[in-house]
């Protein structure tokens, strides 16, 4: 719930754009896996300069029965607290409702003029969106204070940074991403199997998450046989 996975993604997006032969980057984590053959997805990005991703306004929205806004009005640390122990969790309600009492109010306090948008952290953005997201993020300080000391600012900043820019137009709200909200195999998001093979085949995705070796074994190896057979 930190800054750290999203500095690991900002990271990554700096030294991708070192190579000036990239066109598109893909934000995945270490449990994806291609739905599709590479070849089929790099064909799929070539010459396009579509921003892939979801964002939905923050205003008004809640998850886990608290309002996202909090998640970026109020400062958390969660690069040092493990949120998701028993500690975490009853340091989590407290933070809240302590600063919810003395009324803190980061957005005011760093003067963010930024509608905030949000949605999952996978996406998929051309090169100049990259390009302008970065430089956005490192000319203005206040925009970092504000995710650095944020709640899953992974999930926040690359939204709103592109949302508030010209390049609005161009976000298909489409990530090409098979997840399953779901509990399954000891994960939420489920942990994908052969069961799901026909849904993953049918529709129109590029990447699937969450792969385990423990029970998508044979999933990936029907994926395999598929890219296989399609590419003769």
């Amino acid at each position: 719930g930190g800054w750290g996975i999203a500095a690991a993604a900002r990271l990554l997006m700096q030294e991708a754009l070192k190579n000036p032969e990239i066109s598109y980057m893909h934000v995945i984590s270490g449990q994806c896996w291609p739905a599709r053959q590479v070849e089929e997805i790099y064909d799929f990005y070539e010459n396009r300069n579509d921003i892939y991703m979801l964002c939905s306004p923050v205003k008004g929205a809640k998850k886990s029965g608290e309002p996202l806004i909090m998640w970026q009005k109020y400062y958390f640390n969660y690069d040092r607290v493990n949120r998701r122990t028993a500690f975490g969790k009853i340091y989590h309600r407290l933070t809240i409702a302590l600063q919810t009492l003395l009324r803190v109010d980061k957005l005011k306090k760093l003067k963010i003029d930024l509608e905030l948008y949000e949605g999952p952290n996978w996406m998929d953005l051309p090169r100049d969106a990259v390009e302008y997201l970065l430089t956005y993020f490192d000319n203005h300080e206040n925009v970092q204070k504000l995710f650095m000391t944020g709640f899953c600012p992974d999930e926040f900043w690359v939204q709103t940074i592109l949302y508030n820019s010209d390049l609005r137009s161009r976000i298909v709200q489409d990530y090409h991403r098979y997840i399953k909200w779901e509990h399954r195999n000891g994960s939420y998001p489920a942990v994908l199997d052969q069961t799901d093979f026909e849904e993953i085949k049918s529709g129109d995705y590029h990447f699937i998450r969450k792969i385990d070796r423990q029970y998508s074994e044979a999933l990936i190896d029907m994926l395999k046989s598929t890219y296989q057979t399609e590419g003769r």
